[in-house]
C-alpha cells in the first residue's frame, strides 16, 4: 500500500522513525512529506527506506499566503505520489494534509494529535482571536479524516466538546512510545537524589514553578541539584538567556544547554521533574522512565498518564510551588523510594509505553499491519 506521512523533517526521524521503519517492514511504499528539510535529514530519512518529499511550512501564526502554499504543495504532492493512506501530526500539517487528502480524493487520511498546543491552551486575547479562524479549518480537516490518534483523553474530550472532532473516529494511544533498546535501564547514580528537567524553558512547561520550588529546596538542602537540559526560545513565554544565566549564578540550577542525545543527562539523574501545564504525552518523561528513573510531574493532561502516584513517581497540583517543593524534598530525603519508583517506571514502560506496542496499535488501526 502507498502511504504518506506528513510532518517536520527532524521530528520524522527522531519521533516517528520506528513507525516509518515498521511501515516499510510491513511491505508498504512509504513517502514522507518533510518540512524544514536539510540534506542531513533527507539522508537519515532515506536510510529508513522511505521516499522523501518536502513542502513549505510556516511554524507559527496564521499567514494566509504561507498557509495556502502549504495546502497547495500538499495537494500537488498527493496527486503526484497518489498515497492510499496518509498520516499527519502537529496542528498545521494535520489541517492542511487532511484538507489536501479530501481535495485529491480516494485517500484514507489519519491524524495524530500530539497535544492541543499553545493555540488551544493559552488564555490571551490574541490566541482566542486566532482560534476563531483556525478552529473551522481544524474541524473540516478532522471531519474529513478516517480517524485520529489521541495521546491523552483530555485532548479528545476538549476537541469533541468544541465539535472539532468526532469521538467515534478516535483511538487513544500511549503517546509516541519509547524505544526501550535506545533508552536502556541504567543504574541510579550514587548519593543523594538529583533532579533533571528536559524541555524548552517555557512558562507552559512549568519552568517558573520549578525554579521557585528549587529555591525553597535549596534553603533546606543547599547541596540539592537541579540540572536543566534545553534552551530558551523566541516564544514570549520563554525565560531569556540572561534570566537563565542569573539562575545559574545564584546556584539554583545547573544549565547543561541543548543536548541532541539526552541519555547521559538522564543517566546522571535520579528524578525527572516536569511541572508542565499540559502535554500530549511528554517524551522526555517516557525516556527517563525507560532508563529507570522516578518521575515528578503535574496532575495535568498528558502528564498524569505517565505516573501512578506513589508507585513510579509523584503527581502534584498544577501551579502549586509549595507542593512541588515538598515533593522534591520528600524524594531527596528518601533514596530508597526513588529507587523503587525507578524500577516501577521501567516496568510501566514495558507494559504500556514500549514503542513497538504503540506502533502496532496504530498500524492495526490504519489497516497497515
Amino acid at each position: 500500500m502507498r502511504v504518506a506521512v506528513v510532518g517536520r523533517a527532524r521530528s520524522l526521524i527522531r519521533f516517528r522513525g520506528a513507525l516509518l521503519a515498521g511501515m516499510v517492514s510491513a511491505g508498504h511504499e512509504v513517502t514522507v512529506f518533510a518540512a524544514e528539510l536539510t540534506q542531513e535529514n533527507a539522508e537519515g530519512l532515506r536510510s529508513l527506506g522511505v521516499c522523501v518529499e518536502t513542502y513549505p511550512l510556516a511554524r507559527a501564526g496564521l499567514g494566509p499566503l504561507n498557509d495556502l502554499k502549504t495546502y497547495l504543495s500538499l495537494v500537488a504532492g498527493f496527486r503526484r505520489v497518489r498515497p492510499e493512506v496518509t498520516l499527519a501530526y502537529n496542528i498545521k500539517p494535520v489541517i492542511y494534509a487532511g484538507l489536501a487528502a479530501k481535495r485529491v480524493g480516494g485517500i484514507a487520511s489519519w491524524s495524530l494529535i500530539t497535544g492541543l498546543g499553545h493555540l488551544f491552551t493559552a488564555p490571551s486575547f490574541k490566541t482566542r482571536l486566532l482560534r476563531l479562524f483556525v478552529a473551522p479549518l481544524y474541524r473540516a480537516s478532522l471531519r474529513a479524516n478516517v480517524g485520529q490518534f489521541f495521546q491523552n483523553p483530555d485532548d479528545l474530550q476538549e476537541l469533541a466538546a468544541l465539535r472539532i472532532c468526532d469521538p467515534d473516529k478516535a483511538t487513544l494511544v500511549a503517546g509516541s512510545g519509547v524505544d526501550m533498546v535506545q533508552f536502556p535501564l541504567t543504574p541510579m547514580p550514587e548519593g543523594k537524589p538529583n533532579f533533571l528537567f528536559v524541555g524548552r524553558f517555557l512558562v507552559q512547561k512549568g519552568i517558573n514553578e520549578l525554579v521557585s520550588a528549587m529555591a525553597l529546596v535549596k534553603q533546606r538542602y543547599p547541596a540539592a541539584r537541579l540540572q536543566l537540559v534545553g534552551s530558551t526560545d523566541n516564544n514570549p513565554s520563554s525565560l531569556s538567556a540572561e534570566e537563565v544565566e542569573r539562575l545559574v549564578e545564584s546556584g539554583i540550577v545547573e544549565n547543561l544547554g541543548w543536548m541532541e542525545d539526552v541519555r547521559p543527562a538522564i543517566a546522571d539523574a535520579s528524578v525527572m521533574v516536569l511541572p508542565s501545564h499540559r502535554e500530549g504525552t511528554p517524551r522526555s518523561v517516557l525516556e527517563a522512565m525507560s532508563m529507570g528513573r522516578a518521575i515528578l510531574t503535574t496532575d495535568a493532561p498528558g502528564c498524569r498518564e505517565t505516573v501512578v502516584h506513589q508507585e513510579n513517581g509523584l503527581l502534584v497540583p498544577l501551579h502549586d510551588v509549595q507542593a512541588l517543593a515538598d515533593a522534591m524534598i520528600y524524594l531527596y530525603e528518601n533514596l530508597d523510594r526513588v529507587q523503587e519508583m525507578g524500577v516501577a517506571s521501567r516496568k510501566y514502560v514495558e507494559t504500556r509505553f514500549d514503542v513497538n506496542l504503540v506502533n502496532q496499535q496504530m498500524l492495526e488501526a490504519m489497516r497497515l499491519a
